[in-house]
Formats: C-alpha cells, sequence, structure tokens
C-alpha cells in the first residue's frame, strides 16, 4: 500500500471519527441517548428521535439596555436551567421557564423550539399551545396560525381564559371580523370556564351584543354578569352593572 493511499484511508477513518462524535453529541445533547440514575450504559429514546429535546448552549443577543449585571444574572439563570433540565428533562416548568429566558433576549427560535417540543411531550398541558398562539397572535401577526394553536390549547386545557380572551380581540380588532367568531368563543368560554372568573367574559359579551344594537341578548349577559357579581360578593360590580342595563 503506498504512502498516499494510507494518507488516504487515515483521512477518511478521521473524517467518519468526527461524524461519529457529532452524532453522539447530538443524541446526548436532545435526549436520544442518555444515562439513566447508576447506570453506565447510555439509553435509547425511540420518541426523542421524532420529537428531539431543544438544544442548549444558544448564545444570547444582548439590547444595549441590558446591564453588565442584568447579563450576568442571565446567565447564572439560564445556566441553571440548563443544568436542571439536563439531569430531568421532565420538568415542564423549567421548560417554560427557559422559554420565557430566550423571550428576553428576542431569541423567538429558541422559545418556539421549546414550546413545540412541549406541545408534542405534554398534548394535554395547554399552556405551550397558548404561548406559541400568543406569539404568533401578537409578534409574528401570523393571526391563522395563532388561531390554530389558541383553539388546540383550548382542547387541551378548556380552563385556560387567557385562550377566549386572545381570540376575542384578534377577532374583534383584526381577524375574521365579518363573522361571530368574536361572539361565539367567548359564549364558549364563558361555558368552559364555569366560575367567577367568567363574570369579565360575561360583561365583554353584554357589551359586544351591545354595541351591534342587540339589546335583548346585551341584557341577558349582563344581567348573568351581575348575578354573579352579586353572588362573589363584588357589589361595586353589581351596581355599576345594574345601571348599565338600565341605561339599555
Amino acid at each position: 500500500m503506498s504512502s498516499m493511499e494510507k494518507k488516504t484511508i487515515l483521512s477518511i477513518v478521521l473524517v467518519i471519527l468526527i461524524l461519529a462524535l457529532g452524532v453522539l453529541y447530538w443524541a446526548f445533547d436532545r435526549g436520544v441517548l442518555f444515562f439513566s440514575e447508576g447506570s453506565l450504559v447510555p439509553k435509547f429514546s425511540k420518541t426523542a428521535i421524532t420529537n428531539p429535546m431543544p438544544s442548549f448552549g444558544r448564545q444570547p443577543t444582548f439590547s444595549a439596555d441590558f446591564t453588565d449585571k442584568a447579563k450576568e444574572i442571565y446567565m447564572s439563570n439560564v445556566e441553571k436551567l440548563t443544568t436542571a433540565l439536563k439531569e430531568d428533562p421532565t420538568r415542564l416548568e423549567a421548560w417554560l421557564d427557559l422559554a420565557i429566558y430566550y423571550r428576553m433576549v428576542n431569541d423567538n427560535e429558541g422559545a418556539i423550539e421549546i414550546w413545540e417540543y412541549l406541545r408534542k411531550t405534554y398534548p394535554g398541558a395547554g399552556i405551550s399551545m397558548h404561548n406559541l398562539g400568543e406569539y404568533y397572535f401578537h409578534t409574528a401577526k401570523d393571526y391563522e396560525k395563532a388561531e390554530s394553536y389558541y383553539l388546540e390549547s383550548i382542547s387541551a386545557s378548556s380552563d385556560i381564559q387567557s385562550n377566549y380572551l386572545d381570540l376575542y380581540d384578534m377577532y374583534k380588532y383584526v381577524y375574521k371580523q365579518d363573522t361571530d367568531a368574536a361572539v361565539d368563543i367567548l359564549k364558549k368560554g364563558i361555558e368552559n370556564i364555569q366560575s367567577v372568573s367568567a363574570i369579565d367574559m360575561m360583561v365583554m359579551l353584554g357589551r359586544e351584543y351591545r354595541d351591534r344594537g342587540d339589546k335583548e341578548n346585551a341584557k341577558k349577559y349582563l344581567t348573568e354578569a351581575r348575578d354573579a357579581a352579586q353572588e362573589a360578593g363584588n357589589r361595586s360590580l353589581s351596581n355599576d352593572l345594574t345601571r348599565e342595563i338600565s341605561a339599555l
């Protein structure tokens, strides 16, 4: 074997070794391979192939108003969350907190990666879908996507009131304004929340009907809101709504 052939083979082996190390790093970083407590043999996660963990070690780009002290606190807190998640990647709250930190430095890509991961990993927890809906509504201005994520969040966790309120604002001011979507989402929220928290939506629905010239439905929902306020002991709101009903 010639010297040139030996060098070629060595180069190929080195490339394969580098690629293998890269794959191993990715596999451990994304949770495809992991060590369970007390074991020296790595385990394989089939689920992580189709839904790998978000990557760690993202480099933030700080805005000019970030002081050196604020940067230090930010990096310290992100490091703590990252360490905790590497030890136990099932900590939902830690993932959500990490996404908040990414959003603080406008790392929307990092936050979205986390929310999408949680959406697939915890389909029964609607908070990640809500956060995606909020991002596409207020930041990306992609109202069709926002609606899809909000509705998915409602299906997963029907008790998150902000889903209904955000959708109401979106339907009323920027999307599907020529439909009854704004009215319908408030009705759905009132039906699903079934608590004192629904009073605000009753008031909003009554006023929505009032603004549309539908006095009958305006009176109906404002009266329901007043009665609920009385039951909750909110005399001030109850009195305000009584006057509002009388003015119809």
